[in-house]
């Protein structure tokens, strides 16, 4: 299983192993391999949870208020079996690593793996702590610069239309008061273009007062 992983991942595993012995788990979950992360403290994923504020006090914390700990079962380390949980988070872990081109798991994608799997107690503990799953992940991608979206973004030419259609959707979200450019935004933003697309649109029946209509009713 972990003949690709690099050494720092290695050893947040063999912590993983730990913590969930020290917490009387009768298996490896994904709660262990976030202790493992930040136990570790020197990779990608322990820069990435540093800069959200998140330590280890405050992730044990949360998972002794999940899941009490118990009195370790007569087990030694090697015979901790992961959950299923964390299997499937080692899972998505490989696929990242492959969607990103890169030869080996590290510790970003042990935490790709563990925000993506979203039943996981890690996810939980994360999501409680006031952290946004696709936030943390979309952290770790640009630290690797392998955010699919990003880069399209950053090489593909835009046009001057284009960008007027980008710069009315940044401004119709912030009248809105939104955190973020949402897709009706730029719906809003090609009609305000007033190009080929806004004709479309339009007798298509999709009107801004239309959109506007429906976006407080998305966001609340």
């Amino acid at each position: 299983m972990f003949e690709k992983f690099t050494e720092r991942a290695r050893r947040v595993m063999g912590l993983s192993r730990q913590e969930a012995q020290r917490l009387g788990s009768e298996f490896i979950g994904t709660e262990h391999m976030l202790l493992g992360i930040l136990q570790e403290g020197e990779g990608v994923a322990a820069r990435v949870l540093r800069n959200v504020q998140v330590d280890y006090k405050s992730v044990r914390r949360q998972i002794e208020l999940l899941i009490p700990p118990k009195e370790s079962p007569n087990l030694a380390l090697w015979q901790l079996p992961f959950s299923p949980r964390s299997k499937g988070a080692i899972e998505l872990a490989a696929q990242a690593s492959v969607e990103l081109g890169h030869g080996v798991i590290g510790t970003e994608h042990l935490l790709i793996g563990l925000v993506d799997e979203t039943e996981g107690i890690a996810a939980h503990v994360l999501t409680n702590l006031g952290l946004r799953l696709d936030e943390v992940r979309r952290m770790v991608l640009e630290i690797l610069g392998g955010d699919p979206a990003a880069a399209a973004l950053r090489e593909a030419p835009w046009s001057d239309r284009t960008k007027k259609v980008a710069l009315g959707a940044a401004s119709e979200a912030k009248a809105m008061r939104s955190s973020r450019v949402e897709p009706e935004h730029l719906l809003l933003g090609i009609l305000a273009e007033k190009g080929p697309a806004a004709g479309l649109l339009t007798r298509s029946g999709i009107t801004a007062e239309a959109i506007r209509g429906i976006v407080p009713r998305n966001h609340e």
